[in-house]
């Protein structure tokens, strides 16, 4: 059971030390750091586990590697489609933006 509390211990503070970091450096840029959104906190979370993992047991261990790629993998999945999702509505925005208005199109009040 003591490797179990050494490696949430571990886990525990690398999540602590990376979303602190984030924070600090991100204030220095902007007044408020914008937050991580929860998908790739919880990707952080898993992966510091596993790292915690691997230094409390077997740092040789393939399948923990391989996980740890698995949700790198799922992080750069998801962060391309939530940076396609959002040029698209820029995109859509701005042709909206672009388009003529139509004869009528404009609202007046009758007297």
């Amino acid at each position: 059971m003591s490797n179990f509390y050494s490696l949430t211990n571990l886990s525990q503070t690398l999540n602590a030390i990376m979303l602190q970091h984030y924070s600090d450096v991100n204030k220095a840029k902007e007044e408020t750091a914008p937050s991580l959104p929860p998908y790739m906190i919880e990707i952080l979370n898993r992966i510091s586990f596993d790292l915690a993992t691997l230094m409390n047991n077997d740092p040789t261990d393939a399948l923990v590697w391989k996980n740890i790629a698995a949700y790198a993998e799922l992080a750069a999945k998801l962060v391309t489609e939530q940076k396609e999702l959002s040029q698209q509505k820029e995109q859509e925005a701005a042709e909206l933006e672009a388009e003529p208005l139509e004869a009528g199109a404009i609202y007046q009040e009758e007297d």
